[in-house]
């Protein structure tokens, strides 16, 4: 079952499990307000899924970055805050 798919074929289900397989302390934190869209409304908004669509692509680049070696724990830790708190 597909929670919510349109014509450019956003699918929410399938950036939320993006989310949780990448970040899954951020999908049990209050950080999650930080990538969620504030309203199911928002959801209309080109701007706002984009961002979110964004946010999550940074998330899982810099987790594979980490993974292989090509940066460090701190370094992952900066920049993830730095997409988490991009406006």
């Amino acid at each position: 079952m597909r929670l919510i798919r349109d014509e450019s074929d956003f699918c929410l289900e399938d950036l939320l499990g993006t989310l949780r397989s990448v970040e899954p302390e951020i999908w049990y934190s209050g950080d999650r307000s930080l990538i969620l869209p504030r309203t199911l409304g928002d959801l209309d908004s080109p701007e706002i899924i984009k961002d979110f669509r964004e946010k999550i692509r940074a998330l899982a680049e810099l987790k594979e970055m980490l993974d292989i070696g090509s940066i460090t724990q701190e370094d992952y830790s900066r920049k993830k805050k730095e997409v988490l708190y991009r406006i």
